[in-house]
């Protein structure tokens, strides 16, 4: 799993509506399962896995909220998406 560098993550406060993401997979899910985090650039096509653990994200913050919250080093896009990672 590669670490959390060439990443950023914003650093506005997480604002959320819990009700638009009624059953979706929390960042705690992820952690509790041993499962890690993908975040994909839609601009550049980039992609890393990080250990949820790590970001500082709060554990009950669903992952497609994520959406938007992460800046590419690669093309400095903001068009970013998060999904968990499922082993094959």
């Amino acid at each position: 799993m590669s670490g959390w560098s060439g990443w950023r993550l914003q650093q506005a406060p997480m604002i959320f509506d819990p009700a638009q993401y009624p059953n979706a997979v929390t960042i705690g899910y992820l952690i509790e399962h041993g499962m890690a985090l993908e975040v994909h650039c839609l601009k550049c096509g980039r992609f890393r896995t990080m250990a949820p653990a790590e970001t500082g994200i709060p554990p009950e913050t669903p992952v497609p909220a994520l959406a938007g919250r992460f800046k590419c080093s690669r093309c400095g896009s903001r068009e970013t998406e998060a999904r968990p990672h499922y082993q094959r």
